[in-house]
């Protein structure tokens, strides 16, 4: 079974937390609880969830996150049609472990434009 995983940025510090995502109408918030069971208030347009595949490095890939792969320079990890999906731009497609193994995490669409901080 594949780890149910969300990853965002801290609205007081911009900081990254990783957990398990939940909105909560009663303070208008979207929260992150880790596994100590503190909870984030965590800026919306930040928070992407694990794709349950790590890269050749055994790195956990998060939606956002800009991957480098042998066949192209870099590719974004999008949630396209109810699936994982790598797109550089040119092409999409669906995201597994044969893919996965041969790629590396440079950076994240919040963090990094290009691969570079």
């Amino acid at each position: 079974m594949r780890e149910i995983l969300f990853r965002g940025k801290m609205v007081d510090n911009g900081e990254w937390v990783y957990g398990y995502y939940y909105y909560t109408e009663h303070v208008d918030s979207h929260i992150i609880r880790d596994k100590y069971c503190n909870t984030y208030r965590i800026e919306l347009s930040t928070i992407g969830q694990f794709t349950g595949l790590t890269d050749k490095n055994g790195v956990k890939i998060f939606e956002g996150d800009i991957l480098k792969h042998f066949y192209f320079l870099e590719a974004q990890v999008d949630w396209v049609d109810g699936s994982f999906c790598w797109n550089n731009g040119e092409k999409i497609d669906y995201m597994d472990y044969n893919y996965a193994c041969l790629c590396e995490v440079i950076g994240n669409i919040h963090d990094t434009i290009g691969g570079e901080k």
